[in-house]
């Protein structure tokens, strides 16, 4: 499976513009030691937008799904909303956030409700 990594250790985004209102997202992380939703905060930030230009960021469910990957202690996660999403966003941003390794903290899958 391909996955969405950084090339250095600052944060990276990827953006994705859709031409309905968001209710849902179910996003597959890949990162090392994650089990709580701070752990997950520190490693992700999801935004929606109704514009691409101001951003809202989403609460995160805390039922994270924490599963070993069979790869050296890495886990996979599916990361929510806390709540269904609504007020006519068309735009989510998920933030790899910075952190001292340019491996750790992957995007594996998005999956976007609307």
């Amino acid at each position: 499976k391909a996955r969405v990594f950084r090339k250095d250790t600052a944060s990276k985004e990827i953006v994705y513009k859709l031409g309905k209102n968001i209710k849902d997202f179910t996003i597959l992380g890949y990162a090392g030691k994650m089990t709580t939703l701070d752990q997950a905060n520190a490693a992700y930030a999801v935004y929606v937008s109704k514009d691409g230009e101001e951003w809202d960021l989403v609460e995160l469910s805390d039922k994270l799904n924490s599963r070993d990957t069979g790869n050296g202690g890495f886990k996979f996660v599916d990361l929510k909303p806390a709540d269904t999403i609504s007020g006519g966003y068309s735009w989510l941003k998920v933030e790899i956030r910075a952190n001292s390794s340019t491996w750790e903290n992957q995007i594996g899958h998005i999956k976007i409700t609307s």
